[in-house]
């Protein structure tokens, strides 16, 4: 802060005022992003569980001998009591997994299959008199990475120009109201 002492009260005024609106301004685009990667979060796992209500009907039901295949671009596997995969439309990265797959926790979880291949996973279970069946839903997590990128760009760019913006405005508004000063020296 040494340098601060051979400015001008109008640069120091300035200076100040951009570090405390850095703070502040970073503090905002943190926490809005961190509300966003919840949301994404909540989004997916409600996506992913929707994919496979159709599913648990039928297996509630006691349908479990014809099921429709799932719709283009739903990763679903149903896993029946004896462990024996029933319907599936995972990628074969995925299915290769399916027992490690039936044995996550309820929730979303994320299953990385390369440096650049992950996926977002939902193990519904689902308990019947006759067995515990397994919907397990999936979905490339890129699609989510890809939104939370661009926000996190958008902010990074918001926030450099609002305090720019914060630090030309306090230089104005303090070189107007320090005039009547610089007059009197």
């Amino acid at each position: 802060m040494r340098w601060l002492r051979g400015q001008t009260i109008r640069g120091r005024i300035t200076a100040w005022a951009v570090l405390i609106a850095l703070l502040l301004i970073s503090a905002a685009a943190v926490a809005f992003r961190a509300s966003v990667e919840t949301m994404v979060s909540t989004s997916t796992r409600t996506l992913l569980t929707s994919n496979g209500s159709v599913f648990e009907s039928s297996i509630r039901s006691g349908t479990t001998q014809n099921f429709t295949l799932p719709g283009e671009d739903q990763l679903v596997a149903l896993v029946d009591p004896s462990g024996k995969v029933a319907v599936s439309s995972l990628p074969d990265s995925l299915e290769d997994r399916i027992g490690e797959l039936v044995r996550l926790d309820y929730g979303l979880q994320t299953v990385r299959i390369s440096q650049n291949l992950q996926y977002d996973v939902v193990n519904e279970i689902v308990p019947v008199p006759g067995g515990t069946w397994h919907i397990i839903e999936a979905r490339n997590s890129q699609s989510g990475q890809d939104v939370l990128n661009g926000l996190t760009l958008v902010l990074a760019i918001g926030a450099v120009l609002l305090v720019i913006g914060f630090g030309v405005s306090t230089w104005i508004v303090s070189g107007l109201a320090l005039r009547p000063v610089t007059r009197m020296r």
